[in-house]
């Protein structure tokens, strides 16, 4: 008995404008998605003297230089909360959220060997790059815990939280990495310009200073940068008694992150057709 050959045929057709991304487009290349989580990760850590260590070392060498230097002039201001845990708890979002931004902005021109030999949905870099920085941020949340138990000498339920809060920081570093690591391919001055803005937000991000030093009117136009929640909350959660940022800040910054993962996510599979023949 033979077998009847089928023969499929496949019609590739470009699409102008932007380009709607289907989910099993995603999920057909979801081996290649967690092979390069996992080379990144490996990469990051391979050949190191004392590997995940490092990741600590950064924000804690910070606490301690604030809480020497900066402490003295608005650790006052802390409203008696334990001065070094207000600061680890703004490190902790921020190092991801600088960190990601950073390594997504340039990841689809580092990988440009990659993109220009095969097809696959050009998201899945900034995505690989966002993912893989779980183990970084898991590893400084423990520490916070940590931390926050020498200081309270007491587990809270209100640590379950900090899943939640990691995967919200996580979303919001990759929602901005769609419109730097889009806009990096074409204009390469972008990556010198988020060093800049990388730097900027140390200042207007609460990280070594509580939200309530904000004058009560501004806080909402404070809040458009979406960390300030992220920040606040990481610190309710950690810190005994320390206030919940109010509705209004919490929706603003909410609304910053829809905004920014709309409009990214559009204007990135507009340009994605593109990147191939610009890289």
């Amino acid at each position: 008995m033979t077998k009847k050959l089928v023969e499929t045929e496949i019609i590739i057709k470009s699409q102008p404008g932007y380009r709607r991304v289907a989910c099993r487009d995603l999920w057909m290349f979801r081996e290649l998605f967690l092979t390069l989580v996992k080379r990144d990760i490996l990469v990051h850590y391979k050949q190191t003297f004392i590997g995940v260590t490092w990741v600590v070392l950064q924000p804690l060498v910070t606490m301690i230089i604030f809480t020497l230097v900066v402490g003295r002039f608005v650790g006052n201001l802390s409203e008696h909360f334990p001065y070094p845990l207000l600061v680890f708890c703004g490190l902790v979002p921020w190092q991801t959220f600088s960190k990601t931004l950073s390594s997504a902005s340039s990841s689809i021109v580092s990988n440009q060997s990659l993109v220009t030999k095969v097809y696959f949905p050009r998201v899945l870099i900034p995505a690989t790059v966002v993912t893989s920085a779980i183990i970084d941020i898991a590893v400084n949340t423990t520490v916070l815990i940590l931390l926050s138990f020498w200081f309270y000498k007491v587990f809270t339920i209100k640590l379950l939280l900090l899943p939640v809060l990691i995967v919200f920081t996580l979303i919001s570093s990759f929602f901005c990495s769609l419109w730097f690591a889009g806009l990096s391919v074409f204009y390469r001055d972008f990556q010198f310009l988020l060093a800049y803005f990388i730097q900027t937000g140390q200042f207007i991000s609460p990280l070594f200073y509580p939200l309530s030093i904000i004058p009560e009117k501004w806080r909402v136009v404070y809040a458009l940068n979406p960390l300030v929640t992220i920040i606040e909350t990481f610190r309710w959660v950690v810190i005994k008694n320390y206030p919940f940022p109010s509705f209004q800040v919490c929706l603003t910054s909410f609304s910053v992150v829809v905004f920014l993962g709309w409009t990214g996510w559009i204007y990135f599979h507009t340009v994605e057709r593109r990147i191939a023949d610009r890289i």
